[in-house]
């Protein structure tokens, strides 16, 4: 089983990065709202999970490991294949996904890609009393991951700024969450608010 990979990133395409770890590349689909943000020659840490199915096998990669428990958690749900697991957490943050469920706010959850009234009542009959007993997701801040062209051109020049002051793509990556809910500030503002957390680690 490969629960965990640090390597350096080589190359990456809308779903998958390449991670070389001595020297053996390793294909891992990750969530694509974190994609864009993750450089090629940088250096990353995944928590992964390996699911083998009947004639393949994928691995699967999270910067948390809160973000890999809310995917096994959705695999447990009948219908939900890793494919639309890993959808589901590009598409939300996994606070607000399980907020969602413990709430039955099926209005929420229609709105995940490929997921329509029946999957919805079935991901909350499956799963809320595991998700009230798991209670909030370490301190990730409820917010939705998607970006408009401008959001994500402003982030990106936040993290450029960041590694040019020294910091690494991996404590950048760590605080992106922060950075998400700051994105209607300023580039300026967000950088100061970066450095803030950033030295306070």
């Amino acid at each position: 089983m490969i629960g965990y990979l640090k390597g350096t990133l080589v190359d990456k395409d809308e779903k998958t990065l390449l991670v070389l770890v001595d020297k053996v590349g390793f294909t891992v689909y990750v969530p694509e709202k974190e994609i864009s943000f993750i450089k090629e020659g940088s250096e990353i840490e995944l928590f992964t999970e390996l699911v083998v199915r009947e004639n393949e096998m994928h691995l699967y990669g999270f910067l948390t490991k809160e973000e890999k428990e809310m995917f096994n958690i959705l695999n447990e749900v009948s219908g939900i294949g890793p494919r639309s697991s890993i959808g589901i957490i590009s598409f939300l943050d996994i606070n607000t996904l399980s907020k969602a469920v413990v709430n039955e706010d099926i209005n929420t959850l229609i709105k995940l890609p490929g997921i329509g009234k029946k999957t919805a009542q079935r991901i909350i009959l499956d799963i809320k009393e595991k998700l009230v007993k798991r209670g909030n997701f370490g301190s990730q801040k409820i917010t939705e991951n998607k970006y408009s062209a401008q959001e994500k051109d402003k982030l990106s020049f936040v993290f450029d700024s960041l590694e040019a002051l020294g910091y690494s793509n991996k404590e950048i990556l760590h605080i992106l969450p922060e950075l998400e809910n700051n994105r209607e500030l300023s580039e300026q503002e967000i950088i100061k608010s970066a450095l803030k957390i950033l030295s306070g680690r």
